[in-house]
């Protein structure tokens, strides 16, 4: 395996987290908050979000090349997707450490169950080239997130 290849694969699977053997998306997303609560600590929402948008490239990228080494359009060890699909939701968060846990749950409540249109987002990109299946595994991912956000706008406009 080349640099390129061995960097892909440990950043797609969120430094191998994505190789633990049950329930890899869900590790995924809280192995993502530890760095997205160093993150808004020192650079706020807005640097999350910066970081956040770095990482849905790097994630196009890296399950790009990890995607040459697998049959399957959206191998489950890929995580890399849950990271930027949790840090999205964590910038609308806040400081509330409540909202973190809510935002989690809800996060991967709408990344499980797929709700319209995101099963048909995920199919539509699955069905095209390398390039187009990774960003089909990246953008379900924010697809999830936006679902969670509009649940956690509403949650914080209820209790703050």
């Amino acid at each position: 395996m080349n640099t390129l290849n061995t960097i892909s694969y440990w950043l797609a699977t969120w430094f191998k987290v994505g190789l633990w053997p049950k329930m890899p998306g869900t590790w995924g997303s809280l192995m993502a908050i530890p760095a997205a609560a160093v993150l808004y600590f020192i650079f706020g929402a807005k640097g999350l979000l910066i970081a956040t948008f770095i990482v849905f490239i790097l994630g196009i990228v890296s399950s790009y090349f990890v995607l040459f080494s697998t049959l399957d359009s959206d191998p489950s060890f890929i995580v890399i997707d849950e990271v930027a699909g949790q840090w999205l939701v964590l910038c609308v968060a806040g400081n509330d450490v409540r909202f973190w846990i809510i935002g989690f749950v809800l996060f991967r409540l709408f990344d499980i169950l797929k709700p319209y249109p995101i099963k048909q987002i995920e199919t539509y990109f699955a069905e095209g080239s390398q390039l187009s299946k990774a960003t089909g595994i990246m953008v379900d991912d924010i697809a999830a997130a936006m679902y969670a956000i509009a649940c956690l706008w509403v949650l914080r406009l209820m209790f703050t």
